[in-house]
């Protein structure tokens, strides 16, 4: 059974049982009688209604200044110190963007599809080099479990790179790196500020020619992550983000998505083991100029997620139902 315990220092603090049951209300029954049968507190009813309850009811415990929250759980047999070390083994993924505001280093432009970061922060990461020494940091300072998450724009390369023709050996100093500290890696598909984001549209434009250069950028990506995931011997999360969308409504609002539908069924009809790859969609809600319709909403994602097998992440900042 899950518990949880609430603690409040000024006054009473309440263990609940939380193994909900639903209950009808039957005539001629009262909030208190409800309350008295299943040992809870029920709030204004009526007759039909139906209300979720606990069961196990209510233990109450009397906090006292200067008590830890374990010392508290320990009392109802929560072990919050066993809890707090299942956390620790749980590496959190920093995203390489928090180093330079997403400028990366295959020379991008100006940054299109709604992103409302400038890229020229005062001491943000000029190079590679800067941007692992801030990484260095990092992992001094904060506690716990780290992996680090490349978008495709922080390849490595003395010549011009082309982002529909991705290799492995473009991101080898960053296996190298997170080898030497170990750690794994994630990735991003970076499918904005490129002259080939037309009408702020890519995977589902309604030219072919930019469908089919984003389709071979992220299988690029995919083979780039699963061959990170190989050599550092941890999967990498290829997770696939796309700004496509409308500022104000359009008349059609299916044709994009299924041209979004055909252009990942082809990215992901390529297969990898699972131990070197793990493959997620992420919606968004809208961007600045795109505030009207979002093509990958997240309806859409859980939908094609839940049909093709591959995971469906959840951006705070992204999530919305529209």
């Amino acid at each position: 059974m899950r518990r949880s315990v609430s603690i409040s220092y000024s006054g009473m603090s309440d263990l609940k049982c939380e193994k909900p049951v639903f209950y009808r209300v039957k005539r001629g029954q009262t909030a208190e009688d409800i309350s008295r049968e299943f040992a809870c507190p029920v709030g204004e009813v009526y007759e039909g209604q139906i209300i979720k309850l606990p069961q196990g009811g209510f233990t109450e415990y009397r906090a006292r200044a200067g008590d830890s929250f374990a010392s508290v759980a320990r009392t109802f047999g929560v072990d919050a110190e066993a809890a707090l070390e299942r956390v620790a083994k749980i590496p959190v993924s920093i995203h390489c963007w928090q180093g330079d505001d997403i400028h990366g280093f295959v020379g991008s432009g100006e940054l299109t599809g709604g992103i409302q970061t400038t890229g020229n922060y005062p001491g943000a990461a000029r190079n590679p080099a800067e941007l692992m020494a801030d990484f260095d940091e990092v992992l001094k300072l904060v506690p716990g479990k780290k992996r680090i998450n490349l978008h495709a724009i922080y390849a490595i390369s003395d010549k011009p790179v082309e982002m529909d023709k991705l290799r492995y050996d473009q991101f080898e100093k960053w296996v190298e790196y997170a080898q030497a500290r170990g750690i794994g890696i994630d990735f991003n598909p970076t499918l904005f500020s490129h002259p080939m984001v037309v009408d702020g549209l890519t995977l589902s434009s309604p030219k072919k020619e930019v469908r089919e250069y984003w389709i071979n950028h992220v299988k690029a990506c995919r083979a780039v992550s699963a061959e990170i995931g190989k050599r550092l011997g941890t999967p990498c999360l290829c997770n696939l983000w796309i700004a496509d969308g409308f500022k104000d409504t359009p008349a059609d609002r299916l044709g994009p998505r299924l041209r979004l539908k055909e252009s990942l069924d082809e990215i992901y009809s390529v297969k990898y083991p699972a131990e070197y790859l793990v493959d997620s969609v992420e919606s968004k809600v809208f961007g600045i100029g795109v505030e009207s319709y979002t093509t990958g909403s997240n309806e859409f994602y859980q939908n094609y997620a839940a049909k093709s097998g591959v995971c469906c992440l959840l951006d705070n900042g992204h999530y919305h139902p529209l």
